[in-house]
């Protein structure tokens, strides 16, 4: 798992250039600068990576009452999977970021998505499988994963923490739009699946519930949570690499570049661009060993699950 992020951690200063937006445009939400230190809600299954926070509306509909809109506070409104020593629970300590980053819809959003984690125990890492029993390096679209925890044990459909990934273990995330008239765009959410049933928190009596349920016997009721946001880190964000991909190009030299944007597509998107990635092939290239280092970047990849 990489260097998590939390409230209060200083954003270290990025060169910005025009070249930034050559690709597709990305919009920028905190000024002229989009700070990729926080955290960003996934839209599309390329975002999908890393560690995220999974996160449950209370009020199903996704509205919040007039009376407190102005007055949002997210333990009251929303719930966060989090896991103990042996267990999957839900917890409502989580921190709701006035400016935050998202690559969608506009320039206001719910609370849900402005959340970030408070606690380490909040913090799952999306492991992805591949459908065709292929190397992970061919998983970047995939919609498959396990779902590991800080202590580096996974979550089974029985709500158990286990050693190993088995079936038992492994996901479908299914995106979810849906409209948000006020705000006028599309909100994503993702439903969590396991052959016909789908993960849920039930509440009753004050407390939350986690277990999967047979999609066809889950209630219409406001007492079901059974779609999520998922927050991940805005760098881990497909438009957030492609941004990193940018910067890389406007801060090194071409070979460089070259180097970290085949990386990138050899591992269809899946390795982390970082300032620590950049330094070890600028090193590697004064030195002579670009393609030993390249072979290192590979299996460092492919190793971290």
């Amino acid at each position: 798992m990489g260097k998590l992020t939390f409230k209060g951690d200083k954003p270290k200063k990025r060169k910005r250039t025009e070249k930034e937006d050559r690709h597709e445009p990305v919009k920028k939400t905190r000024g002229e600068n989009v700070n990729l230190d926080g955290w960003s809600t996934a839209s599309c299954v390329e975002d999908l990576k890393g560690p995220c926070i999974v996160l449950g509306d209370i009020h199903k509909d996704g509205n919040v009452d007039k009376d407190k809109e102005d007055s949002f506070a997210a333990e009251e409104q929303h719930a966060v999977l989090q896991v103990d020593e042996d267990a999957v629970t839900t917890g409502k300590d989580l921190d709701v970021v006035a400016d935050t980053v998202n690559f969608f819809g506009g320039n206001v959003y719910p609370g849900i998505h402005k959340c970030e984690p408070n606690k380490v125990n909040q913090v799952l890492t999306l492991v992805p499988i591949s459908e065709f029993e292929k190397s992970r390096l061919d998983t970047s679209k995939t919609n498959r994963f396990a779902l590991k925890t800080h202590h580096n044990r996974y979550i089974s459909t029985t709500m158990e923490l286990v050693h190993a990934i088995g079936d038992n273990e492994i996901f479908t995330f299914k995106s979810v739009n849906v409209a948000n008239d006020k705000l006028g765009y599309d909100e994503p959410w993702w439903e969590i699946v396991h052959d016909d049933a789908r993960l849920v928190i039930e509440h009753s009596d004050s407390t939350y519930k986690v277990k999967f349920v047979d999609t066809g016997k889950i209630p219409e009721t406001n007492d079901i949570i059974d779609r999520f946001v998922i927050r991940v880190q805005s760098k881990n964000t497909l438009k957030g690499s492609q941004i990193l991909l940018n910067d890389s190009e406007v801060d090194n030299g071409p070979n460089l570049n070259k180097i970290v944007r085949q990386l990138y597509k050899d591992t269809n998107g899946k390795i982390e661009i970082n300032d620590k990635l950049v330094k070890r092939l600028k090193d590697a290239i004064s030195t002579g060993d670009i393609n030993e280092q390249i072979i290192q970047e590979k299996s460092r990849y492919l190793s971290k699950w």
